[in-house]
């Protein structure tokens, strides 16, 4: 029952990871979560009592709002976003390319950055530039041949725009 309820929450809930919230902040109703964990009504009540005793639920969001928030799948969440964003790109000492090695503990990478043209590091502005290019572009890849990594086209599109400027 939990399994399923967990499993629901983490593909239905959209305001948090791990909240039953709607897209409104607006609480998941309860008979759709029972008839998730495929259980009856008693028995939902008996497992989110032993859920919010023993910690896998937070007791304040059940008890006032009938908001299941599983603080687990929230630390979850936020590990795995810190852990993508360290590692979307490797930096080596000629280019950038995507990561596709097994994260290590390190937290950042020491290279220095290869210089650009005009100098500098890519700023934030440039990247989000180049995703809308690339958003754009029917078929993705507008470079002949085309990248193999998401990452790598990103990293092209941006140093062609950052050229340009």
């Amino acid at each position: 029952m939990l399994m399923r309820l967990w499993c629901y929450v983490a593909a239905h809930g959209t305001k948090k990871p791990g909240w039953s919230l709607d897209s409104l902040g607006k609480p998941i109703d309860k008979a759709v979560l029972v008839e998730a964990a495929g259980t009856t009504e008693k028995k939902f009540d008996e497992l989110m009592r032993e859920c919010t005793r023993n910690g896998h639920v937070r007791k304040i969001s059940y008890v006032k709002r009938g908001v299941i928030a599983f603080p687990a799948m929230s630390r979850r969440a936020d590990t795995y976003t810190k852990r993508n964003v360290r590692t979307k790109f490797e930096v080596s000492s000629k280019f950038v390319r995507h990561n596709n090695t097994i994260q290590d503990n390190t937290k950042n990478n020491k290279t220095p950055l290869p210089p650009f043209t005009k100098g500098g590091r890519l700023t934030r502005a440039q990247l989000k530039a180049a995703e809308l290019k690339r958003a754009r572009v029917h078929g993705g890849c507008p470079h002949h041949p085309r990248c193999h990594t998401y990452a790598e086209c990103i990293a092209q599109l941006a140093l062609e725009l950052k050229g340009r400027a």
